[in-house]
């Protein structure tokens, strides 16, 4: 089942997504803030891996917003920061 899409205005601290498609070091690596992104090890595979949401930027109207995940299973945990563009492209609610 493909649950639909939440825009990132209505994504709250506590939510789970998972991928759309599976993202690996590659797709990482081309993410807007790819340095500030944790490693993904072997990839995280499209209705497995489960990704929580830790932070989300403040509304304004001058500067990109953006959604930090970690995800879920890794010590120390490792962290997806993505645009909401990227936000949308790559992540469903698991």
């Amino acid at each position: 089942m493909n649950a639909p899409n939440i825009p990132l205005h209505k994504a709250k601290v506590g939510d789970t997504f998972t991928p759309k498609v599976f993202i690996n070091r590659d797709v990482v690596g081309h993410l807007t803030f790819a340095r500030e992104c944790g490693n993904v090890g072997g990839g995280l595979v499209t209705g497995t891996a489960r990704l929580e949401v830790v932070e989300i930027s403040p509304h304004t109207q001058k500067a990109q917003r953006w959604i930090k995940l970690a995800m879920i299973g890794t010590s120390p945990p490792q962290i997806l920061k993505l645009t909401a563009e990227e936000f949308m492209a790559k992540l469903r609610p698991a």
